[in-house]
């Protein structure tokens, strides 16, 4: 947010908690977390 990447009405909590839940649900529901899986949550929330 300091370096303008975010705007101020960013929730960082809200948003690392839904990067970390996108985790925790692929991994609960389908056998393992490809390894482009970051690069797609990240691009589906922050394009």
């Amino acid at each position: 947010m300091a370096a303008g990447e975010l705007p101020d009405s960013a929730d960082p909590d809200a948003l690392g908690r839904m990067l970390i839940g996108s985790f925790y649900g692929r991994h609960a529901t389908i056998a393992g977390i490809p390894d482009d899986w970051p690069a797609r949550v990240l691009g589906a929330i922050w394009p």
